[in-house]
């Protein structure tokens, strides 16, 4: 999802024509906008809350681990959790994840799978967002820091609620599941 959609329709969500106007305009005068500086900034944060509400991003590498630590700044991405470490060859093995870095029982090359925080994105950029995250979930999102930024804290309330509501029926519908049917 592009950055410059996500705040698009939050503004249209808080009827803000002038700042839709703005972005279906020239881009070199949407950045310089006040207003749409701070979409982009309530837009950025929605994405990291997405993150960490239930669609984190995650990512896998190959590293190398010395004095039996992978050493944080070996990934390319700051970890905020690590989910898995195995070998190349497909065993998982027991590690843990501390300030100083990822402990393994041996040296050697594994196979990490982390959670990463998003990184920023400007107005033309892909926003990075996790599996299963939506675009009316991110616009909802956007609206509430929105008004939270801009001290509208009722309005917040609003579009908190309906992102609390899209979330909910995305966990359901995350673990509900039915076997097939099956005729005897």
């Amino acid at each position: 999802m592009v950055l410059k959609n996500i705040v698009r329709a939050a503004a249209e969500l808080l009827t803000a024509d002038d700042v839709v106007a703005i972005l279906d305009g020239e881009p070199d005068t949407a950045i310089d906008d006040d207003e749409v500086k701070i979409f982009m900034k309530a837009a950025n944060t929605a994405v990291s809350n997405a993150a960490t509400d239930g669609f984190p991003i995650v990512k896998t590498e190959t590293l190398v681990s010395s004095g039996r630590v992978i050493a944080l700044d070996a990934f390319s991405r700051a970890p905020d959790t690590v989910r898995e470490v195995g070998t190349a060859t497909g065993r998982k093995v027991a590690f843990a994840f501390d300030s100083r870095g990822v402990s393994v029982p041996e040296d050697g090359e594994y196979i990490v799978t982390y959670t990463a925080e998003p990184l920023e994105a400007k107005l033309e950029d892909e926003a990075e967002t996790g599996a299963g995250c939506n675009f009316y979930m991110l616009a909802f999102l956007t609206a509430r820091n929105y008004c939270l930024m801009t001290g509208r804290s009722d309005e917040a309330q609003v579009w908190d609620q309906l992102y609390d509501s899209a979330l909910v029926k995305k966990r359901i519908a995350r673990r509900a599941s039915l076997p097939p049917r099956a005729w005897r």
